[in-house]
């Protein structure tokens, strides 16, 4: 069986004067259809905002982004601190020194030194450890008229120790000290007292990825007693700790109407819906051949990507299901994400092997022809990606 190589390149530029080409390419190399997409039109895509993301409680983010084109992101979060034993046992008559928040950051998007603010705020409304939050359940504006109690903050720049202290107001302490050993020897009691914080930052270009299971973030309390005697209590920020990402970002009108360019961007940013809208013309080349596999690649526009745009190390391709729903493609879901692909490729492409979507929607007329490009851990990380709209088909095919 001689296997030929069909190449569909499929252009969806704006302008009319420059048609966009769908190449058919047969070995040998004279065998070759091409058709302007202007008259097939075999792909549609939509910049679509992202509403909002299940919680994410492995990393808090952090920061703000500011750009021309994506306009402003935030990312706040809220959390519980937790007694670090049950039956603590606590002296009378303590007097705090210090009190200081600190957290161990993973990772960070943008500069460092951008940072010119972090706050932090006493929260006074429950959140739960078994509940399922979403990024947009709460906003800044719920907590902004609560006292900052945040006095001063520092950010470590030395990757070896990259740590975030925030300094709180003593005051704080004293309150947590002063509930006594009943109600700091049980977590359910404490959470009754004390709900939480919700943090906040204020940055050009910066977000931060706070660990809250690292050893050395941790909420302390220094204090001493009426002889001078010196402690430390520090309450825990993972385990059990309920937390939640709070994402607000400023919608911008031009991405959503923007025809030339795809846009993903995380925290709630946005994605992209991708159409195929003539089968008919697809299923006419392909007849009479077996398909044996499928790669749809998307490259970076790096005429727009400016210093201050990070791209996506991975995005992912998902369908929209009969129902209405973002579902994995059967690619993924069988044969795992190596296989599926989508890491940026040293030529600032994505690749997706897409073999079995592409049969399911050549062969079966009831499936969706409905795809999005979009960041599946974007409740984890702050990147953006602009994309040229284009897609371009691999299809290896063999005749029957």
């Amino acid at each position: 069986m001689r296997f030929n190589y069909l190449i569909l390149l499929i252009l969806c530029l704006l302008s009319c004067s420059e048609p966009s080409i769908i190449g058919l390419e047969v070995q040998p190399e004279s065998e070759k259809i091409i058709i302007s997409s202007n008259s097939s039109n075999l792909v549609d895509f939509n910049n679509e905002s992202e509403e909002s993301l299940i919680n994410n409680t492995s990393l808090s983010l952090l920061g703000e982004l500011e750009n021309t084109y994506f306009l402003k992101n935030k990312a706040s979060f809220i959390t519980q601190i937790l007694i670090p034993e049950s039956n603590l046992t606590l002296e009378e008559n303590l007097t705090v020194d210090s009190v200081i928040l600190s957290y161990k950051y993973s990772d960070f998007y943008g500069d460092l030194n951008d940072i010119s603010s972090i706050e932090v705020r006493k929260i006074e409304q429950d959140i739960y450890s078994d509940s399922i939050y979403y990024s947009n359940d709460f906003s800044y504006n719920d907590f902004s008229q609560l006292p900052n109690i945040a006095e001063d903050y520092y950010v470590s720049l030395d990757s070896s120790n990259p740590i975030v202290r925030i300094k709180i107001n003593n005051d704080i302490g004293q309150q947590i000290l002063e509930l006594g050993n009943t109600i700091l020897s049980n977590n359910n009691d404490f959470l009754d007292e004390f709900k939480g914080f919700f943090m906040s930052a204020q940055a050009q270009n910066t977000i931060l990825h706070l660990n809250p299971s690292a050893t050395n973030s941790k909420f302390s309390i220094y204090y001493h007693n009426d002889l001078d005697s010196v402690n430390t209590l520090s309450f825990k920020l993972d385990g059990n700790a309920a937390r939640t990402n709070v994402f607000e970002k400023v919608i911008s009108n031009d991405i959503l109407n923007d025809k030339e360019n795809i846009y993903i961007e995380s925290m709630s940013g946005y994605k992209c819906k991708i159409s195929f809208t003539n089968l008919d013309t697809l299923q006419k080349m392909l007849a009479d051949k077996a398909v044996n596999q499928v790669i749809m690649s998307f490259e970076i526009d790096n005429n727009l990507m400016t210093n201050d745009i990070i791209p996506h190390t991975q995005l992912h391709l998902a369908r929209l299901d009969n129902d209405g729903n973002i579902v994995d493609l059967t690619d993924y879901v069988i044969e795992g994400s190596s296989f599926f692909g989508g890491r940026l490729d040293e030529n600032d492409i994505y690749n997706f092997n897409v073999t079995r979507y592409f049969h399911e929607l050549l062969l079966d007329n009831t499936y969706t022809n409905q795809l999005y490009l979009l960041d599946k851990s974007a409740n984890s990380n702050a990147n953006r990606s602009i994309i040229k709209k284009e897609v371009v088909l691999n299809i290896i095919y063999s005749d029957l």
